[in-house]
């Protein structure tokens, strides 16, 4: 190219450009923004009831990975077996001392999960009995020697006619629960 014609092109094509990169940096704030490679924002997603060809099981829905827990899960080594149950009361400890804001923390707790059924002293009286058949006192000699960690247990998965609690009671609100049922079993 001649000088001349590089010379007319800056004069004509600078101030284009400088007009071009004016106008499209200016932004109005009410209206949305020019999307370049929007296949990133508008990615198709499948419900959970879908064929979804993108698995090789065909299922949108997938099992979490083996040994895996939800986030602020704990892990709980024992099933709901009686063998499990006498296990968990060998080798589970509760972690919490009997000080004053655990027990009433685990007061409040047991007056509201457990006093249904099992009374407000633990002596299986509660208002609930007359339709159901009577829960154990805590204040007998076989229910005295049932161990923290089966209690535990039991808590988290019920036994006979008392159903799990599991999904109502944090795993160290459980724990505060048994700091106030011995308690009242052994009138510490």
């Amino acid at each position: 190219m001649k000088r001349s014609t590089l010379h007319w092109l800056g004069i004509i094509g600078l101030p284009l450009v400088t007009f071009g990169l004016i106008k499209g940096l200016q932004r109005d704030f009410t209206k949305p923004n020019y999307e370049y490679f929007a296949d990133m924002a508008y990615s198709p997603a499948y419900h959970a009831q879908e064929p979804n060809p993108v698995f090789a099981s065909g299922i949108t829905e997938q099992l979490p990975v083996p040994g895996t827990l939800p986030r602020g899960a704990t892990f709980f080594p024992y099933g709901p077996s009686e063998e499990d149950n006498l296990r968990a009361g060998e080798e589970l400890v509760n972690p919490f001392k009997p000080t004053e804001e655990n027990l009433k923390r685990g007061k409040h707790l047991f007056e509201t999960f457990c006093a249904p059924c099992h009374g407000f002293h633990g002596n299986g009286d509660g208002p609930l009995i007359p339709k159901y058949p009577n829960p154990p006192s805590f204040k007998t000699a076989r229910f005295r020697s049932i161990k923290d960690g089966s209690i535990y247990h039991t808590i988290t998965y019920g036994k006979r006619k008392m159903p799990s609690h599991a999904s109502q009671i944090k795993p160290e609100d459980r724990w505060k629960i048994i700091l106030y049922v011995n308690k009242l079993r052994f009138g510490e």
